[in-house]
């Protein structure tokens, strides 16, 4: 299961300036928590606690209004990972586009009479080399996210998403690592505050 939040700033509030705030900065944050233990490959091992939270920083070097018009920008971002009795603090950072619905695809979802609504559409890629914890060496961590939303009011709206995840890192004082790759499909609903 997954819970998300994000929000766009109008301006920063110290200055109007075009290029360091107005339109330019927004914040996210996703907290993903395993529902059932997970099976392991070796024979009976099970992990019980696996769950992740994301903070990102957003700036929009094409500036452009969320939900309604095109956007392309980059992204810092914090994760913190728990696996059973693993845990890893990793930064790192990426791109991120969002825009209408091409047309081809709208025109194809129009076809299905709850999808005829106003379509938005984001991918992000994260990659995170950096580990905030001198006891952890960072390995192959990665996000690759999906995004569709259908506005059925101006504030109410369904999505889903698609995506890939890699976890790798090593805890040298419980000489233990992790390496896990997982793809992934959602669906949920979403209101704008």
């Amino acid at each position: 299961g997954e819970l998300s939040a994000s929000a766009w700033y109008e301006s920063i509030g110290i200055t109007q300036n075009e290029w360091i705030s107005k339109q330019r900065w927004g914040t996210a944050a996703r907290y993903f928590r395993a529902l059932t233990p997970m099976a392991l490959a070796t024979e009976g091992a099970k992990v019980s606690t696996f769950n992740v939270l994301n903070g990102d920083f957003k700036y929009a070097i094409l500036r452009g209004i969320w939900n309604r018009e095109e956007s392309f920008g980059l992204i810092a971002s914090g994760e913190l990972v728990n696996f059973d009795n693993l845990s890893a603090p990793l930064a790192g950072g990426g791109l991120y586009w969002a825009r209408t619905m091409p047309k081809l695809f709208a025109t194809l979802f129009n076809m299905i009479p709850f999808l005829d609504n106003p379509k938005f559409v984001d991918v992000e890629f994260v990659y995170y080399p950096l580990s905030l914890n001198s006891n952890i060496t960072a390995g192959t961590s990665f996000n690759l996210n999906f995004h569709g939303k259908v506005f059925w009011t101006e504030r109410l709206f369904g999505e889903a998403g698609f995506g890939m995840k890699q976890f790798g890192f090593s805890d040298t004082a419980q000489n233990s690592s992790l390496n896990l790759a997982m793809a992934y499909g959602t669906v949920g609903l979403g209101f704008i505050y």
